[in-house]
């Protein structure tokens, strides 16, 4: 595959998908360090040896989705010889549920 496509793709019936304009205010929100757009489009370009932000496109907009950036930054980390976090599915539950209520205060 070639572009943004990436080979493990979105599960759009069971993934939160997230605009990818809308990447940077999310990860803020979790107190991540600013972040430009180009950064998450080129998270989003597939490099040998180096984990890609997975992406879809639906009526002409790019997408990603929550645990897509999950999944990312734990690869990413692993590579950088750190250990991708485990979390339990109440860690899960509870961590979704911070961010929604993140988002609606927020009012996005």
């Amino acid at each position: 595959m070639s572009g943004m496509m990436q080979g493990m793709p979105i599960d759009i019936t069971s993934e939160r998908l997230i605009a990818t304009n809308k990447v940077p205010p999310w990860l803020e929100a979790r107190g991540a360090d600013r972040c430009s757009l180009c950064t998450v489009f080129r998270w989003m370009e597939q490099k040998p040896g180096r984990p890609s932000l997975e992406s879809i496109r639906i009526g002409g907009r790019t997408y990603t989705s929550e645990q897509a950036l999950i999944r990312f930054f734990e690869a990413r980390s692993a590579n950088r010889g750190g250990q991708p976090t485990q979390r339990t599915e109440t860690q899960k539950s509870k961590s979704l549920a911070r961010a929604e209520a993140e988002l609606a205060a927020a009012g996005v």
